[in-house]
């Protein structure tokens, strides 16, 4: 059994192993083609976004040169015509206005045509970075505000002018509209794109969140340099773990973040992991349900070699009984047999001796002797047939010869053998048949022997000049008979323990009576063969009453006055 249970499990940790292996092999490969598809994500976002701010640099360079032409050396300005921003603004849909700031802050010209002679932008971020740094040369890019002309957000985005000596001569600044980008950003399908520049500042998002407009989403950091993945970045926003892909562009202040939700991503994975694990759970319980059925089996197995050994050794044991019961039998029906006919000479010489067939005795005391020598025989021959008797109903060969025998010639019988022995005694038998001339189904030969073996106890216990009862009747359940005596009696441990053959009442009436204990088991045994009972009521100093109780389907009442004739 411990071998085939460790088996099981042994079977059912390798499945455990091998579906725990399996699971996590899965997660990766769903884990690695969602970093891939994040990857072609942000490459996609990457390209789209590098063409916008490309654009937008030939555009700028294209109206600087413009406007170079446009400078005069005493330091004017030919009129710069307005056709050259609104084409750029045809061009790039991406923008929302252009115009061109000189170095004193003043708007000098835009694609309205509309030039305010007293606004001013030198207080703008780009107009200062530009104006004191003459190495830049590249697109200056802020983070989103709300630009004056429209009071709408946008994003600034501008290029220093130069002197062809090398001087500040102002700025182009354009407002590039946040919305074309987001556009873009939600038909690709992530789940979160940010455009921010290299110090993390957001420039675009996507989607947007009304109460932190300026948070990134999904940013790695200041310290993205070319391409790099991570399947654990969690927002600082919204909390969310995500597999973020980021790209920075090379010349631009700028990167590009792809981010796809790990929970949506693994969903699928999730589906097939809780499958998996019901299944095995499902497995484990079947193999347990297995080792307790194989369990079990086995112990019924053992349960049923042990109940046929034990019935071996029953049968065995009860051959052995039988063969010794049948060897006693033997010995004592041929004892019995032995026995009997040196006792029926001494019972018929001590008959004739006793009654002075051949001629008187010269001795008188020989006739007592002779009467001593015929009650020892027959009490002798009495004890050799309630052994012989009791011998037969214990090994079950007793054949019972059950017929229909009247309650009162029954009585009659037991009273004409029991009168010598109460005459004898000096006590009287008086029979009470309240059944009257019903009908016993019984054997009579057996029945006659256990009554009449209650009432010879009863007188050889009962002392003289006492009278013993012997009352037939009826109750509900049952035929009894009883037999009443007013002797000594005995203890109720005497009463159970005189009911085993050869067991006696240790008292003194007993042993001058020559009690051999076979009376009473005798009787018991009979009672038993008819279905019936022998119970003892008895105390010290009260008589004893022993009762045989039948059951009352073997008593038949007389139909009619003829049939007690």
């Amino acid at each position: 059994m411990l071998r085939v249970a460790a088996s099981i499990f042994l079977l059912y940790l390798t499945i455990v192993v091998f579906a725990t292996v399996a699971l996590v092999i899965d997660r990766q490969d769903d884990t690695r083609t969602a970093e891939t598809k994040a990857e072609m994500l942000s490459d996609i976002a990457f390209e789209h976004v590098r063409q916008v701010f490309m654009s937008v640099d030939l555009g700028f360079s294209a109206v600087s040169d413009d406007i170079g032409d446009a400078y005069q050396p005493d330091g004017s300005f030919d009129p710069i015509p307005r056709e050259i921003f609104r084409n750029i603004l045809l061009l790039l849909p991406s923008l929302r206005g252009i115009g061109f700031i000189d170095d004193q802050g003043y708007l000098r010209a835009n694609a309205s045509g509309i030039v305010p002679p007293d606004l001013r932008f030198d207080d703008r971020d780009y107009f200062q970075t530009l104006k004191t740094n003459d190495q830049t040369s590249s697109l200056w890019i802020g983070t989103p505000i709300i630009s004056r002309p429209d009071n709408q957000i946008s994003i600034p985005i501008a290029r220093r002018v130069s002197k062809p000596e090398g001087q500040f001569l102002g700025v182009v600044a354009a407002r590039l509209d946040p919305t074309y980008l987001e556009r873009f950003f939600a038909a690709l399908g992530a789940d979160a794109v940010a455009l921010t520049k290299t110090d993390g500042s957001i420039i675009v998002r996507y989607p947007v969140t009304p109460d932190q407009p300026s948070a990134p989403l999904a940013v790695l950091g200041p310290d993205v340099r070319g391409r790099r993945v991570d399947a654990h970045f969690v927002s600082s926003v919204d909390g969310v773990t995500r597999i973020t892909a980021a790209r920075s562009m090379d010349g631009l202040p700028l990167v590009i973040s792809v981010g796809l939700d790990r929970t949506a991503v693994l969903s699928a994975w999730r589906m097939r992991r809780d499958i998996t694990v019901v299944s095995v759970l499902l497995l484990g319980a079947a193999g347990l349900l297995l080792v307790r059925l194989i369990h079990l089996r086995q112990k019924a197995r053992i349960q049923e070699i042990e109940a046929a050994s034990e019935r071996r050794i029953v049968e065995a044991a009860r051959d052995v009984a039988i063969e010794t019961s049948n060897k006693k039998t033997e010995f004592l029906a041929h004892m019995s047999h032995e026995l009997r006919t040196p006792l029926n000479a001494i019972i018929g010489f001590s008959q004739m001796m006793e009654s002075e067939t051949l001629g008187p005795h010269q001795q008188p005391r020989y006739k007592e002797y002779a009467a001593d020598i015929l009650f020892s025989a027959e009490h002798l021959l009495a004890v050799i047939n309630n052994i012989l008797d009791l011998a037969r109903v214990e090994v079950g060969r007793w054949a019972i010869n059950e017929q229909p025998t009247s309650v009162r010639s029954l009585l009659a019988d037991v009273h004409r053998l029991a009168t010598n022995r109460a005459d004898r005694e000096g006590v009287s038998v008086i029979i009470d048949n309240q059944l009257g001339a019903g009908r016993l189904l019984c054997d009579r030969r057996a029945m006659v022997q256990a009554l009449l073996n209650l009432v010879v106890n009863a007188i050889s216990f009962s002392g003289e000049n006492r009278a013993v009862r012997l009352e037939a009747g009826l109750d509900r359940d049952g035929v009894l008979f009883r037999v009443i005596d007013q002797g000594a009696g005995m203890s109720p441990e005497d009463a159970v323990r005189v009911l085993r053959p050869f067991e006696t009442v240790a008292h003194d009436n007993a042993r001058k009576r020559h009690d051999t204990g076979l009376g009473l088991p005798l009787a018991r045994a009979f009672a038993e063969l008819h279905g019936g009972t022998l119970t003892l009521i008895s105390s010290l100093g009260t008589g004893t009453a022993a009762t045989i109780k039948l059951p009352v389907a073997r008593y038949h009442p007389a139909p009619s006055a003829a049939d007690a004739v």
